[in-house]
């Protein structure tokens, strides 16, 4: 398993979201392969996408770091994507995430899970019908998963 540290920079650096991790992985990278990676072989991966190169040139690691102090000192757990833990369902995705960050349990393959998804300026009501559905959801064994984006699933 390649270390945490290395799995976050990556996340970082393709941006949350992003196809990017898709296409390198798919291209058989990992982050210790594109790390080591030239400019001119990530220009040949990737021609088109000039920020994302820059990212990945940018060995620094202190934000990651950081990402990986703060989520010790919360009791967030660290999945990255060749970690045993990593949901199967998840891998087979076209687009997976990088890295995951767990409060609570990872649900285990086979058991519901769902995410709420709705506006990044949800109303009172809107806000209050969430969490409840969540709050019952979870309370029936039914694993609830949000990408933390803002808004609802917030």
């Amino acid at each position: 398993m390649i270390d945490p540290l290395l799995w976050i920079w990556l996340a970082q650096a393709c941006s949350p979201g992003s196809d990017a991790w898709g296409i390198l992985r798919d291209a058989g990278h990992t982050p210790l392969s594109l790390r080591a990676a030239g400019r001119e072989e990530l220009t040949a991966l990737i021609p088109r996408r000039r920020a994302l190169i820059e990212r990945l040139l940018d060995r620094d690691t202190t934000a990651a770091s950081r990402i990986l102090a703060v989520c010790a000192e919360r009791g967030v757990a660290v999945v990255p994507y060749d970690a045993p833990g990593y949901p199967a369902a998840l891998r087979e995705l076209r687009d997976p995430p990088a890295v995951l960050y767990v409060c609570g349990r990872l649900p285990t393959d086979g058991v519901p899970a769902v995410s709420l998804v709705g506006t990044r300026t949800p109303s009172a009501y809107g806000a209050r019908v969430a969490y409840s559905a969540a709050r019952d959801l979870a309370s029936a064994g039914v694993t609830v998963v949000s990408g933390l984006a803002l808004g609802v699933e917030a």
